[in-house]
C-alpha cells in the first residue's frame, strides 16, 4: 500500500508595486497504524502573480515527496482545482505548453516540473475544509 499524504495549501497575496505573495503548506504523511506527522514550509515572493505564489506552494511540496505517495491536495485556488480537474496539465504538454489562444503557457517553467512530479503520484486534488487552516493562515499573516 501506498504511503498517505496530504498537502494543505494557504496563500496570501497583497497587490500593488510588489505584488508581494506569501504562501504555506503544511505535508502530513499518515503512516499505516493512523498517526500522522507533518512538516510546513512558509515563503514569500515580490513581484508575483497569485496564481504563481500557489503553484510554487504545490511545487515545493511535492519536492518534499521521497518516493510514490496516494496523495490528496487541499486548496482553494481555482487556477490548481482546474488545472487537474480538466487534466489540463495534460492538455498543456501535448499542446507544446500552448493555451487555447496557441499562446505561451504562463508559468508553463512551474507547471513542467509539477506534471513531473505527479507522474510518480496518485494525486487528488479538493477544495474541502481542514483543520489546519485557520492555523496556516494565521502563520502567513492574512495580508
Amino acid at each position: 500500500m501506498e504511503p498517505i499524504v496530504n498537502i494543505y495549501i494557504a496563500t496570501s497575496f497583497k497587490t500593488g508595486r510588489r505584488n508581494v505573495g506569501r504562501y504555506i503548506y503544511l505535508l502530513e504523511f499518515i503512516s499505516n497504524t493512523g498517526k500522522s506527522a507533518t512538516k510546513h514550509s512558509i515563503a514569500s515572493e515580490d513581484f508575483v502573480s497569485a496564481n504563481r505564489i500557489v503553484l510554487k506552494a504545490l511545487l515545493e511540496a511535492l519536492l518534499r515527496l521521497t518516493r510514490s505517495c496516494n496523495v490528496t491536495v487541499y486548496t482553494d485556488s481555482e487556477y490548481i482545482l482546474n488545472a487537474f480537474k480538466n487534466k489540463r496539465l495534460y492538455q498543456w504538454e501535448i499542446a507544446g505548453w500552448r493555451n487555447a489562444k496557441n499562446e505561451g503557457l504562463v508559468n508553463a517553467d512551474l507547471w513542467k516540473q509539477v506534471l513531473t512530479l505527479v507522474n510518480n503520484q496518485y494525486i487528488n486534488v479538493i477544495n474541502e475544509p481542514h483543520s489546519y487552516y485557520d492555523w496556516m493562515i494565521a502563520q502567513i499573516g492574512g495580508m
